[in-house]
């Protein structure tokens, strides 16, 4: 009995690993998109929008300092051109 149980336990575990992982590669790959489109906007010096983007990448992923260190960037820039 306890056979069955392990081999049928085995393909539902490797289902839910896919599907991690699976799911952290997309976020990743959303996360990414973003980060980069936030970066281009910095470039170009288009505040507004890098700002508007990083927040859309830090809603993605909360825990990463990355986003939220460049809004800081940009908002000590804007205070310095008041």
């Amino acid at each position: 009995m306890l056979r069955k149980l392990i081999k049928i336990s085995l393909p539902i575990k490797i289902v839910k690993y896919i599907i991690v992982v699976l799911f952290f590669s997309e976020l990743n790959a959303q996360f990414k998109a973003k980060m980069d489109q936030a970066n281009a906007a910095f470039e170009k010096k288009e505040w507004d929008n890098a700002k508007k983007l990083y927040n859309d990448a830090s809603s993605i992923k909360p825990n990463d300092r990355g986003p939220k260190d460049r809004i800081i960037e940009i908002d000590n820039l804007l205070a310095k051109m008041k």
